[in-house]
């Protein structure tokens, strides 16, 4: 075999052109390299913000479904005591009216303390005011809102709630000078029956029947009144137990929104 002599110039003409050709190829791979990476964690930083945003606007989307789950409960919540109420006033206005119509009783409201002072006592100042009243011919009642009660009208509350009959009753010209004989006096009364009903967080409830007829003690009517006032407790009771529950119903949708609220509002800085 014939030995071709190449020419030592062309040799490293050639090697340096190879060899340029090698580093060139492996800059433009890293290059593409670099590019595909660089696109590639492009793709996959916009896909974690997509799935990010998606994460975000769903958990904002339970939110919002959780609120609206506590906005309706609350809306029924506030109907259903608002109905409550409405109930308790129509029954507990049948009840006196039957009492009133039998002829006897002239006069019969239901009271409450308040002023948020608890239960009565001489220690502190409390007022009176009337829930529901009936009279014969309609007659007009005294001021009996916001109406602060001396030492006589507190000792007699403190007595009908802590005696045995939760109740009691008087000649109002043998009560002593105070202010519950200046209010029958003025509403010409003879005779008056106090009962309690129930007591609440905030104070009690009791009721007055009173008459203006000389002699009269209501003892042809004492059955009625009987179940009338026996009615009127469980009516109360009830309630007071109702209202027990509907603060906790209350409560609970209250915290709930209020901390559903500020979930929003840091989701949404984070969106």
């Amino acid at each position: 075999m014939t030995q071709i002599d190449i020419n030592p110039i062309i040799l490293l003409i050639a090697t340096a052109i190879v060899s340029g050709f090698t580093l060139l190829s492996k800059y433009f791979f890293e290059e593409w390299k670099k590019d595909r990476d660089s696109k590639k964690a492009i793709k996959d930083e916009e896909l974690n913000a997509r799935l990010k945003a998606k994460d975000l606007f769903d958990k904002l989307e339970e939110l919002n479904r959780k609120e609206d789950f506590y906005k309706d409960k609350e809306n029924t919540r506030m109907m259903e005591n608002n109905m409550s109420v409405l109930v308790n006033q129509t029954e507990c206005a049948n009840i006196i009216t039957s009492v009133i119509l039998k002829g006897d009783v002239r006069r019969f409201i239901l009271f409450h303390t308040h002023n948020g002072n608890g239960q009565p006592n001489n220690l502190k100042p409390f007022k009176v005011s009337y829930l529901q009243y009936n009279a014969v011919d309609s007659r007009e009642i005294s001021n009996y809102q916001n109406l602060e009660v001396d030492h006589a009208y507190g000792k007699m509350l403190i007595n009908i709630q802590n005696s045995e009959k939760h109740m009691v009753s008087f000649y109002v010209d043998e009560m002593e000078d105070c202010l519950l004989k200046a209010i029958y006096k003025k509403e010409k009364m003879k005779y008056v029956e106090v009962y309690f009903l129930c007591a609440t967080n905030t104070g009690i409830i009791y009721t007055s029947l009173a008459t203006e007829k000389k002699d009269e003690t209501f003892e042809n009517s004492r059955l009625d009144i009987i179940y009338a006032i026996s009615k009127l407790k469980n009516i109360f009771e009830h309630e007071r137990n109702r209202v027990f529950r509907d603060g906790i119903d209350r409560e609970e949708n209250e915290t709930r929104l209020k901390q559903i609220y500020f979930e929003k509002i840091k989701l949404k800085e984070e969106i």
